[in-house]
């Protein structure tokens, strides 16, 4: 098959999904959707940008399995997490990083790296019974020659929808249960080496001009 006319394929799907989910009445209130994700590398970092209703998993819901946060016995603290204005949310939501950080797994070439917060935006709650959702985003440094990423979300934070940005056939899928993704081939950049070797011969052939000048 045409790799254009997969990639097309690939994203309509993607965005029919993504509009669905977040547009759709069933996200009520308490309806548990899955949170969309995209990720992509820049300036040495990997970059995750994730939105979702954080609310149930500030008030430490677990979600595994849930159709309805009412069905926790923690409902009503992410009901009073709901009633904050956005910008209380968002600063409730960047004290509680560290907890909601500590369940996600970003693991390159075997190493687990610690998300580090961006930032946080919340937007108004459309409506009584509609979800609110908030738009976070966090990174983690990249190792020189970094080869393959893995990705884990917790069960107890719901499902994760799942794509990488910035190249040709991407990966995409989604996580549950508190799964973790196949090693994801992450694009090699141009190797520094050489232009250090290319580097050390310029200074070497100045010496020698040097020294032949003063003999």
């Amino acid at each position: 098959m045409d790799s254009s006319f997969g990639l097309l394929a690939r994203v309509a799907r993607w965005a029919a999904l993504s509009i669905a989910l977040l547009t759709s009445p069933l996200a009520r209130t308490h309806e548990v959707v899955p949170v969309i994700g995209d990720f992509f590398q820049e300036d040495g970092q990997l970059r995750f940008v994730i939105v979702g209703s954080f609310e149930p998993i500030l008030a430490g819901v677990d979600l595994t399995g849930l159709a309805d946060v009412n069905e926790s016995p923690l409902s009503d603290q992410s009901d009073a997490l709901r009633r904050l204005s956005p910008g209380d949310f968002a600063t409730r939501l960047e004290q509680g990083w560290p907890m909601v950080a500590g369940r996600i797994t970003v693991r390159v070439d075997g190493e687990d790296l610690t998300p580090e917060l961006l930032s946080v935006e919340v937007a108004d709650a459309p409506g009584s019974n509609t979800a609110r959702e908030s738009r976070v985003v966090f990174a983690v440094p990249l190792p020189r020659g970094a080869r393959a990423l893995q990705v884990g979300w917790p069960s107890a934070h719901g499902v994760l929808v799942l794509r990488q940005m910035g190249v040709d056939q991407g990966w995409d899928g989604y996580l549950a249960d508190g799964s973790l993704t196949d090693p994801i081939p992450l694009r090699r950049d141009a190797p520094w080496w050489p232009w250090a070797a290319g580097g050390a011969l310029v200074l070497a052939l100045i010496g020698a001009v040097a020294a032949r000048a003063r003999g």
